[in-house]
């Protein structure tokens, strides 16, 4: 039995090579491994290493042998069969259900991508990142606005790229221009300044006519 699948035409046996064998004290010569079908493993020194061989070798008898797809009734090689529910599906199969899955469930497919994106990028899961959000009171963290526009932008988790400690959740906007800016304090400290005096050029010049500033 491996598996749960009895393996018909194997079985393990397992040699006492020299003197010895007692429980508290291995044979002189080890433990040599064959099995009913005429594989040999070889001799080990204790019988762990053994048995584990065996293992090994039922693991790749398994392989070869072709599976039917409790779905679509075909047999196929075990390579194409899906990794979970014990390889009795096959991938096909297995993608198919997937596919319906998601057209069934639009909001919970939608929100399980997001948890899986979210805990392989920043190690956090969605409902970690939905904490964060709700502390910030629903809204972005730089600018204050409700996070999803009309294009439907998901909020933004922003992380120090240095040391990938999570510092909020940003709207689009607000990330896209600390990224374009590279996160440099001084960068946006003079863009604050230029704007202010971009904004005191501006005052100035009401009423002046425009081929005045030429």
């Amino acid at each position: 039995m491996k598996n749960g699948r009895a393996m018909r035409g194997h079985r393990r046996i397992v040699e006492v090579v020299g003197v010895g064998g007692a429980t508290h004290r291995p044979p002189t010569g080890g433990w040599h491994v064959r099995c009913l079908c005429a594989w040999d493993g070889g001799t080990f020194r204790t019988s762990d290493p053994a048995r584990a061989a065996y293992r090994t070798h039922l693991d790749e008898v398994i392989d070869l042998v072709p599976r039917r797809c409790r779905r679509c009734g075909e047999e196929k090689p075990a390579a194409e069969m899906a990794d979970r529910w014990s390889r009795h599906v096959c991938k096909t199969c297995y993608s198919a259900l997937g596919d319906q899955w998601q057209h069934e469930h639009p909001e919970a497919a939608a929100r399980h991508k997001r948890n899986h994106h979210l805990l392989l990028k920043y190690g956090i899961t969605l409902s970690e990142a939905d904490e964060i959000l709700a502390s910030q009171g629903g809204v972005c963290a730089v600018c204050g606005r409700a996070i999803r526009d009309s294009r439907g932008f998901e909020p933004h988790i922003d992380h120090d790229h240095g040391t990938g400690v999570i510092r909020g959740v940003l709207c689009f906007n607000c990330n896209a221009g600390l990224g374009a800016f590279g996160d440099d304090v001084g960068r946006l400290r003079a863009a604050v300044a230029y704007l202010e005096r971009a904004e005191g050029n501006a005052k100035h010049t009401i009423g002046v006519d425009a081929e005045d500033l030429w």
